[in-house]
């Protein structure tokens, strides 16, 4: 987790490894990603206008929208915050997104439904 909990420094050297292996596949000893349609979610511990979604913006990746809060699940909707995110990359797109009901967990569920679309070759 980011501050308090860990150096500041540790989220930026995490999206810098995620982001080169992203981009090109492989880098920092990390698997190959293949090109071709691809989603990246999870709980990224950042909202969709921070330096992580600009980060993901940079090597290809559109975020899935949506900007509802996801946590902590027990706040009140005004107060969560939308850090559970998805992005997609070449030929993706988010169709839906949709928070749903608790259960249990201290983040919400996310459903989300993609979609398949041609683009042009880089």
């Amino acid at each position: 987790r980011p501050w308090p909990f860990a150096e500041p420094e540790f989220q930026q050297i995490e999206m810098q490894r995620l982001t080169a292996n992203l981009a090109e596949g492989g880098v920092d000893g990390g698997p190959a990603v293949p090109v071709g349609p691809a989603i990246a979610l999870g709980d990224f511990n950042a909202s969709p206008w921070s330096e992580v979604a600009a980060r993901m913006g940079e090597v290809g990746y559109r975020p899935a929208g949506g900007l509802e809060g996801t946590w902590p699940a027990n706040a009140p909707a005004f107060f969560r915050i939308p850090i559970d995110n998805a992005y997609t990359a070449h030929g993706l797109k988010a169709v839906d997104k949709r928070v749903l009901a608790p259960t249990g967990s201290d983040h919400l569920p996310v459903l989300l439904r993609f979609q398949r679309y041609a683009h042009a070759a880089k």
